[in-house]
């Protein structure tokens, strides 16, 4: 196995463990927070959360990204970086507060507006983190991002289910954002020790790189963070409460496994950006182990959603399964493309902002009139969202294959045939889950309950890895993503093994 190689591999294994310890401590507090908090309490948080992204979204300039892609990155790159930061800091402040008494009028709710003004402090105090830390990142090392994760996740967590369970408020979840900006600004200069200096010596060397990222940020926002500010304005907080929590669990779930992958991707293609072969290789096996992660999630958490939501969540939560059956499968659905570290690694920047603008100009109309559609359908303005975003997410991905196509050299052919075993694979899972469900009959909120729904996690996960090497066996055992997991799985067998034969000896 070649260094770049074991490093991508050992990148992914990290911030994946890192992901999977996260998600955890996501889950358990999501359940916590579920039980403690109703709908109407995420739906309005909700609301803030989303008016602040998309004005911080305004301000970003991924000027990190900018030093990863970088050929030999200095101390006056940092300064400029960190300079860039306080100021961004100020104008968020501005903005974001500026912004709260107008929101507030705009939903009719006076909560919006002391909501709003807080999430403008933490979104100011989130520009000081150390820029220091993208040196690791440039070059493959990621326990220091993992640390940093599981620092302000844990931070968050104490915090948030502190003042869930002492007040039943909604102010919960922002208290847990609070504590986790200012754990990861103090983690981060303690991983890498930075003595920062004004300067915007290098801002224009690499503004040339950010700027279309930057501008692509922005239509991003408006595309894919502006949903709760829309349906705000159909329906009741509530019934967004559903939404929201859908969404969290589908990126506490599949979304650990996405991201990864992108975070790792980007460095490691940008090491192959001169060398076409290897960053069509790099590309494509990187793609064929997404699918192979996400694709089960997702398709699992789809089958499995009504009695997952019962058991963990709570009876308020029901109306939400259909939302998370749906979204579930469109986050595991995003993997069949990763448009987003590619053109950064090969400098194709503009391309993504052109992209993010055609799908601005396509998703919005679907998901109004998804909405709307739902409306004089009967079927629900909620889930006439849903189906909208699917269909924009539908469109999305064509879109990207095309421009995967045209920055790679790969073929439409070639992108798919990563997809068609763990898609398969993945359909004998549900197939199998769904038939034992049905023999189990309804699940109850009995200890025999969480026991029959652990099994039959259990058994959909032995079942789509048999079937997945099972197809991997019949198409010839082609080189590929099961064949690195394989190699890797039986290698941390015989480490275990040989560390044992030491600790016996």
């Amino acid at each position: 196995m070649s260094g770049a190689k074991h490093s991508v591999i050992k990148g992914v294994a990290w911030v994946g463990v890192g992901r999977v310890v996260v998600a955890l401590i996501g889950l358990v507090s999501t359940v916590v927070l579920a039980r403690l908090l109703s709908p109407e309490d995420f739906g309005l948080v909700a609301i803030a959360a989303a008016a602040a992204a998309i004005i911080g979204m305004l301000t970003d300039l991924p000027l990190s990204q900018a030093l990863i892609q970088h050929d030999e990155p200095g101390d006056e790159h940092l300064h400029t970086i960190w300079t860039f930061g306080l100021i961004k800091g100020a104008v968020l402040l501005l903005l974001i507060g500026g912004s709260a008494p107008f929101i507030a009028a705009a939903y009719g709710d006076a909560r919006l507006l002391n909501l709003v003004l807080a999430l403008a402090f933490t979104a100011a105090l989130g520009t000081l983190q150390n820029p220091a830390l993208a040196v690791f990142e440039r070059g493959l090392v990621f326990w220091q991002a993992v640390m940093l994760d599981l620092a302000d996740k844990s931070a968050a967590f104490v915090a948030t289910v502190a003042v869930a369970y002492i007040y039943q408020s909604y102010w919960a979840l922002v208290v847990g954002v609070l504590v986790a900006q200012v754990v990861r600004v103090a983690m981060s200069h303690v991983l890498k020790p930075y003595r920062p200096r004004l300067s915007l010596g290098k801002g224009k060397e690499l503004l040339s790189f950010s700027i279309w990222l930057t501008l692509r940020s922005w239509i991003y926002a408006l595309n894919w963070r502006a949903d709760p500010l829309i349906l705000g304005q159909f329906i009741r907080p509530g019934p967004l409460g559903l939404y929201t929590m859908a969404d969290r669990l589908t990126s506490m779930s599949v979304g650990q496994v996405v991201g990864p992958v992108s975070q790792v991707l980007f460095p490691a293609l940008s090491r192959f950006k001169k060398d076409l072969a290897r960053l069509q290789s790099a590309y494509l096996r990187m793609q064929a182990m997404s699918c192979i992660l996400a694709f089960p999630i997702g398709a699992g958490f789809a089958i499995l959603a009504q009695p997952i939501v019962l058991l963990v969540l709570g009876e308020k939560w029901l109306p939400a399964v259909p939302v998370i059956q749906v979204l579930a499968l469109l986050a595991a659905s995003l993997t069949i493309q990763l448009i987003s570290p590619l053109a950064m690694a090969v400098g194709e920047t503009r391309a993504l902002f052109r992209l993010e603008v055609q799908l601005g100009l396509a998703r919005l109309p679907l998901l109004v009139g998804g909405i709307l559609l739902g409306q004089v359908s009967g079927l629900g303005m909620l889930m006439g969202a849903v189906l909208g975003r699917a269909a924009a997410q539908a469109v999305m991905t064509i879109w990207s294959m095309y421009l995967v196509k045209r920055l790679s050299g790969l073929r439409l052919r070639d992108q798919f045939n990563s997809i068609g075993r763990p898609a398969l694979a993945s359909l004998i899972m549900v197939l199998a889950v769904g038939g034992a469900l049905w023999l189990a009959g309804p699940l109850d909120t009995s200890l025999a309950g969480y026991g029959s729904l652990f099994a039959l996690i259990l058994w959909g996960g032995v079942v789509y890895a048999g079937a997945l090497f099972a197809l991997w066996l019949a198409t010839g055992r082609k080189p590929g993503a099961e064949e690195e997991m394989l190699a890797m799985a039986l290698a941390g067998a015989r480490r275990i093994k040989e560390r044992r034969a030491v600790t016996l000896d």
